[in-house]
C-alpha cells in the first residue's frame, strides 16, 4: 500500500504510540483474506494495547506510571488513532480535523537535509545545483526566511512555517520528480536528486514557497 512496497520504507516518529498506530494500519491493509494472507491482524482487540498506551483511563485498576518519581503520573504514552482509509492514508492532522497523527511520505528519489535552521534567514534563494552537469546525483540547495506568525492556509497554527514545493521538469515542461512538498520552518536546506532513471538532457528545477518562485537549469549527462 505504501508505493506498493511499504516493507522497503523507513518509518520515523518521535511518538512511539503514533508510529505503532501507523504501522498497524499498514499491516491491517496488507494482511487480508482477499490477499490470501493471515487475517489475524483483523481480529477484534488486536490494537487494544494501543488504546491502553494512549490513555491511562484504559489501564488496569491501580496501575500508575511516574517515570520522574515526582508524584506526577503519566496520562498517556503517545497518540493513537486509525487513518481514514487505506487509499488516502490520512490522519487527523492530514485532514485538519484534529491534533493527532500526521503521516508524511517522502519520495525515494531524493533525500533532504537541513543545513541551518536559522531564524535570521531574510531572503528566498534557490542555488545552482552542484555538480552541474551531473550523473546521476546532484545537490540542490535553497533558503527560505522564517515567517512572523500570521495564520493562513499555507501556515500551520502556532508555527512559523510555510509550504515549500520543489519540483523538476523536463524540457517539455512535464514534471519528472517532486523533491519537496511539505511545510517547513525558515532555514537553508539541501536535497540530493537521483536521476538514474531519466535520460540525458536539460531539466528545470523550480522552487515555490508562498508567493516566491525561482527556477534553475540542470544538465544531466550520462
Amino acid at each position: 500500500p505504501f508505493n506498493n512496497d511499504y516493507t522497503s520504507s523507513i518509518f520515523v516518529s518521535f511518538d512511539p504510540v503514533a508510529i505503532e498506530s501507523a504501522g498497524y494500519d499498514f499491516l491491517r491493509s496488507e494482511f487480508t483474506t482477499n490477499r490470501e494472507a493471515d487475517p489475524s491482524v483483523q481480529m477484534p482487540g488486536v490494537d487494544d494495547y494501543l488504546h491502553q498506551a494512549a490513555d491511562s483511563a484504559n489501564w488496569p485498576k491501580g496501575i500508575r506510571y511516574d517515570p520522574n518519581n515526582n508524584g506526577v503520573y503519566l496520562a498517556s504514552l503517545g497518540v493513537h488513532e486509525h487513518w481514514n482509509n487505506s487509499t488516502d492514508k490520512k490522519y487527523s492532522r492530514n485532514l485538519g480535523t484534529g491534533k493527532g497523527i500526521e503521516l508524511i511520505d517522502i519520495e525515494q528519489t531524493a533525500t533532504g537535509n537541513i543545513i541551518n535552521r536559522d531564524n535570521n534567514v531574510k531572503y528566498f534563494k534557490l542555488y545552482q545545483n552542484y555538480p552541474n552537469p551531473f550523473n546521476p546525483n546532484t545537490k540542490i540547495k535553497y533558503s527560505i526566511p522564517t515567517l512572523p506568525f500570521n495564520p493562513s492556509p499555507y501556515q500551520r497554527e502556532g508555527n512559523r512555517e510555510r509550504l515549500v514545493v520543489l519540483k523538476v521538469y523536463n524540457i517539455l515542461g512535464r514534471e519528472v520528480a517532486t523533491l519537496v512538498n511539505e511545510v517547513k520552518p525558515g532555514g537553508t536546506y539541501e536535497v540530493i536528486w537521483n536521476a538514474a532513471n531519466l535520460p540525458s538532457g536539460v531539466y528545470f528545477c523550480q522552487l515555490k514557497a508562498g508567493n516566491f518562485t525561482s527556477t534553475i537549469k540542470l544538465l544531466l549527462l550520462k
